[in-house]
């Protein structure tokens, strides 16, 4: 026990609750939708647009016990000011025909080749419901985005 709370206070991720569920694992890949948006033009060439939009995500998951998913999101971004360290924020929620399932909050870096994402999952529903995860995400070349994460 004592070596369990030295390993807690010098803030190592191992301090998880005796019988807590393990983190479960997953990759994903994501294709989108643009559905509207709202973008004023950089003020010059080298500057950075403002503006947001709307727009659908489908996103096909596959944990690490070999179950897929398949579940569709909606998505607002909105570009972050000039200045700032990184280029836009964005809200999702995902459902299904049960209904909401999750939220996911994240950010990107300044769009650009190799652009990255990052997020936290919040579960609101079904099987999620009351968990929390991240992830990380970037281009597939193909149009879409892939990345891994995981659920507490």
């Amino acid at each position: 026990m004592k070596i369990r709370l030295l390993a807690c206070a010098a803030g190592l991720s191992l301090c998880a609750p005796l019988g807590a569920v393990a983190a479960e694992m997953f990759t994903f890949t994501s294709t989108s939708k643009q559905i509207d948006r709202v973008q004023l033009p950089a003020p010059t060439p080298s500057g950075r647009p403002s503006g947001a939009g709307i727009f659908t995500l489908d996103t096909k998951t596959t944990y690490a016990d070999g179950k897929v998913t398949q579940i569709a999101g909606k998505c607002a971004q909105w570009i972050l000011p000039p200045g700032q360290q990184f280029g836009s924020n964005s809200v999702c929620t995902y459902a299904d025909a049960t209904g909401e399932l999750y939220t996911v909050r994240f950010t990107c870096e300044v769009p650009g080749p190799g652009q990255s994402c990052w997020g936290k999952l919040i579960g609101t529903g079904g099987r999620f419901k009351g968990r929390t995860g991240s992830f990380t995400s970037g281009s597939n070349g193909q149009g879409g985005n892939m990345g891994t994460g995981f659920w507490n």
